[in-house]
């Protein structure tokens, strides 16, 4: 089907070249899909089933690629909550996207949710998969994830290092399509580690009050279902559920979910 299709596109945000895609009627509702970290652009844990499956059930699809992961450009300096909100800010206004219902898995749910918290008057629908969660609700795993985000960048500026070793890794963790990874790629890319090293999401979620849904895998080990469920008396307008599965859901059950979003809006 022509609407299926999914096109590229470019464009500068904040300095930096962003990739995004898009698929769909664009005379339908607009939604905004924000991938998580280790997203492919297509293949294993790609999201190119999740932008089909949400233009399938007639919606069209913005699929910002977030900076430093697949394609897009990795920032200059170290980016925090603030910037990426700013980042996603310049995104829906520069495509004049209006009234977009969100769609955030993982990191791109910890962007969803410091957007929203900003914005909720122009979100119709704000739609957490598995999102990251602030900083004060998942302390537990905090220090190992500063652990290998600090491994993963050593690993990269290491010498010694094999190169094929990095590539696969850049190519597991931030989903850079193998053709965009070379030597240049390892030292820029490092900076990454940096970023999800001193990422911090605020609790946030008394300011969202635009309807939220928040569907979470059972077997989430990295932000377990029963804190999310915690989380979501937090906000004032949300629901929770939980499905069998784990953190990346979205992506190996990609028909489930958006079967369960669009039930539920």
């Amino acid at each position: 089907m022509k609407n299926l299709e999914i096109y590229d596109h470019q464009m500068t945000i904040k300095g930096l070249n962003i990739y995004y895609r898009t698929a769909g009627d664009q005379r339908n509702q607009a939604v905004v899909l924000l991938n998580g970290w280790g997203a492919k652009v297509r293949g294993i844990f790609g999201s190119e089933r999740v932008i089909k499956e949400i233009a399938r059930r007639g919606f069209f699809v913005y699929s910002p690629e977030h900076p430093g992961l697949m394609r897009s450009q990795t920032p200059k300096n170290i980016w925090g909550q603030e910037e990426y909100r700013a980042y996603l800010e310049d995104f829906i206004v520069s495509l004049d996207i209006i009234n977009p219902i969100i769609i955030g898995q993982s990191f791109g749910g910890a962007i969803a949710t410091a957007y929203a918290a900003v914005h909720s008057d122009s979100i119709k629908i704000l739609v957490l998969v598995d999102a990251g969660l602030s900083s004060d609700k998942y302390r537990r795993h905090r220090l190992k994830l500063r652990f290998y985000s600090k491994k993963f960048s050593h690993y990269l500026l290491s010498k010694s290092a094999p190169s094929m070793v990095k590539k696969i890794l850049i190519w597991i963790v931030l989903g850079i399509p193998w053709n965009f990874i070379n030597k240049e790629t390892f030292q820029i890319r490092s900076r990454m580690g940096e970023i999800f090293d001193q990422w911090k999401l605020d609790n946030v979620y008394s300011k969202i009050t635009s309807p939220t849904i928040m569907i979470w895998g059972k077997n989430d080990m990295l932000f377990t279902s029963d804190l999310a469920e915690t989380v979501s008396r937090e906000l004032p307008n949300a629901k929770f559920y939980s499905v069998f599965g784990g953190h990346s859901v979205l992506y190996t059950q990609p028909k489930k979910i958006i079967n369960l979003i669009c039930e539920k809006l």
